[in-house]
């Protein structure tokens, strides 16, 4: 499970790591506290050109079938083992991966005493890339795109079961 998240690089570092084309996205700012239904930055292929674009997506996916925005599911995280096979999800898997830059993620362990919040980020501090999947969703009757990502979750290494069974899929740098 991924419920939060920290992307505190400065979106110029962001772009020069992930060998970015585009213009940096307009209100693109680091954050020690990304929530569902907030802008992150994602790095995908751009649909047209196939260039590699840093672009700011909102975090829930809205599949592009979606009839009614307000009524929609928004799932922020997607299962390894079912996405291929999942009428939500897998049509975004088959063309419409991206990855999401992270320096760290949040869960909260329950204990006795109530939630403990951990933070679980790489020993040597570098930026992560999780896996991810985006969507396009068009405003009926008009031409106003809301972008939306998902991230993809699988079980959890060592490190991480010991305050979660699930974990963000991590994307290794040379992948």
């Amino acid at each position: 499970m991924c419920g939060r998240f920290a992307s505190v690089q400065p979106p110029d570092a962001m772009r020069a790591l992930f060998r970015t084309t585009n213009p940096l996205p307009d209100m693109a700012q680091p954050s020690w506290n990304i929530a569902p239904s907030q802008p992150a930055l994602a790095v995908r292929r751009h649909p047209e050109t196939g260039a590699r674009h840093l672009d700011l997506l909102l975090w829930g996916l809205v599949p592009h079938w979606t009839k009614d925005l307000k009524a929609a599911r928004r799932p922020i995280n997607a299962r390894a083992e079912t996405v291929p096979s999942s009428p939500m999800f897998g049509s975004a898997f088959a063309t419409r991966r991206c990855l999401v830059p992270v320096d760290a993620w949040y869960e909260w362990q329950v204990t006795p005493e109530g939630k403990q919040p951990f933070a679980l980020a790489r020993p040597d501090r570098e930026t992560m890339a999780f896996a991810g999947l985006w969507e396009s969703w068009v405003t009926p009757g008009t031409a106003k795109v809301l972008r939306t990502f998902a991230i993809i979750t699988t079980a959890a290494n060592a490190t991480a079961a010991t305050v979660h069974d699930r974990m963000p899929a991590i994307v290794q740098r040379e992948d």
